[in-house]
């Protein structure tokens, strides 16, 4: 018999590797902004409006007449420093909560049947997919790391009392924090239907409560709500579906989906991709759901819903989506990250957890070929990757505007800024 201590400290390892990877794989991605940075509108709406806004207005400032509650938080703190020093308060911050569902990931990983190596190519994966550049350290996308933590809250086993207290927490700042949370009611309602007990009643009321906030606050601004290319169109859905969970992860694939794109008019095309991307997801979805464990079943649906609803609410015309993952890839960033955990927990079930009595050559084969093909993704994820999203120097960019006495500092992404009240040699920076 292993010592428990052994066990224990084995897993504190195991743990505190998969954390660093995960943190190194984000730092190189973050290394043009190491400085800090304000990303968008984080910087040209949220922090100029909040700078010299009381505290209350946590609480009631809005965005595209919704509610962001970590978004304001973090951004109000920014301003309580130096403007110089601010975006290192928002990068390193949102980093902190990003990193959340990874944390919630490693920690849970033997109650979620997680083998370490599965779990170090979904954290690869979270890391490096297209999509996860325009989320990346930032707070006004915080919403999207927010709902895959919502979907992990979700298959949860009931645990400890503290852990509880803690995924009630989380899941009311996820649902006041922005929309695609919300986008897993049903999901929160079926289980509570299903399981009957407290912990899932709970958790469905607190998620029932958030969805009728922010739906109370949309509906403030009907005309706004709704002027966003709103597209029900099930070809369309499938087609963006498949160039951005399918297509976009694998670099070598990616640039098929621009050409689909180019070929909307053309039913001869599109028709047959609609059904080969139906039927892929049919095939995988249908193997995870045999193999998987039985939270798997309430991921699907997770990952249906939220497919459905980001690319309908999306803005913009919802055929901007069918591209290879950096445009308004933003939207697919968690049902991708919920597509590639279901794959995840499925292939350690099913391949690493598979037997007691030890691997046969089938398992073992099985395995080796389960190895290559992480190195397969990892190698088109980092060795492919396409740094599209570029910007200034933080502090550079301060300097050029104190030396020309201006209002306007540029951010990224490269072409956005944000304007002053005052110029900034007016202020006391």
């Amino acid at each position: 018999m292993i010592p428990l201590k052994k066990i224990s400290d084995r897993n504190f390892l195991v743990s505190g590797m998969l954390i660093l990877v995960y943190t190194v794989l984000c730092l190189v991605n973050m290394r043009h902004f190491l400085a800090g940075r304000f990303w968008a509108e984080e910087g040209r709406d949220f922090y100029v409006q909040l700078m010299d806004a009381h505290w209350v207005s946590l609480f009631t400032h809005l965005h595209h007449s919704h509610l962001e509650l970590l978004t304001n938080g973090i951004v109000y703190v920014s301003t309580l420093v130096p403007l110089v020093y601010a975006p290192l308060i928002t990068t390193y911050t949102s980093f902190f909560f990003q990193a959340l569902p990874v944390l919630f990931l490693i920690y849970f990983r033997s109650q979620l049947q997680l083998h370490p190596l599965p779990l170090v190519g979904l954290l690869m994966i979270l890391a490096g997919m297209p999509q996860a550049d325009e989320v990346l350290a930032n707070s006004i996308n915080l919403h999207f790391h927010m709902a895959f933590l919502a979907a992990i809250v979700l298959i949860l086993p009931a645990s400890n009392k503290s852990n509880l207290w803690l995924q009630r927490l989380l899941l009311i700042l996820a649902g006041t924090s922005g929309i695609p949370t919300i986008f897993l009611l049903p999901c929160f309602l079926l289980k509570a239907y299903i399981q009957r007990n407290r912990e899932a009643t709970i958790q469905s009321v607190i998620m029932l409560i958030c969805t009728l906030l922010q739906a109370c606050l949309l509906m403030q601004d009907v005309a706004g709500t709704f002027n966003r290319g709103l597209s029900v169109d099930p070809v369309t859905i499938v087609l963006a579906a498949f160039a951005q969970q399918l297509l976009a992860p694998l670099y070598i694939f990616s640039s098929f989906a621009p050409w689909i794109h180019s070929n909307l008019g053309n039913l001869a095309v599109v028709y047959p991709i609609a059904i080969v991307g139906s039927s892929c997801f049919i095939v995988l979805l249908r193997w995870t759901w045999q193999h998987g464990p039985i939270y798997i079943r309430y991921l699907t649906i997770a990952w249906f819903s939220m497919v459905l609803m980001s690319t309908v609410t999306a803005i913009g015309p919802t055929a901007s989506l069918i591209t290879d993952g950096f445009g308004s890839g933003r939207y697919f960033f968690a049902p991708n990250a919920i597509l590639y955990f279901i794959v995840a927990a499925t292939v350690s079930r099913h391949l690493f957890y598979r037997s007691e009595n030890g691997d046969d050559i089938v398992a073992i084969g099985v395995k080796a070929m389960a190895v290559f093909g992480l190195i397969v993704i990892v190698a088109c994820l980092y060795f492919g990757k396409k740094y599209v999203t570029s910007g200034p120097s933080w502090v550079g960019s301060l300097q050029i505007t104190k030396d020309a006495c201006s209002n306007r500092v540029d951010i990224w992404p490269a072409g956005w800024s944000m304007r002053f009240r005052k110029t900034v040699c007016e202020e006391r920076w």
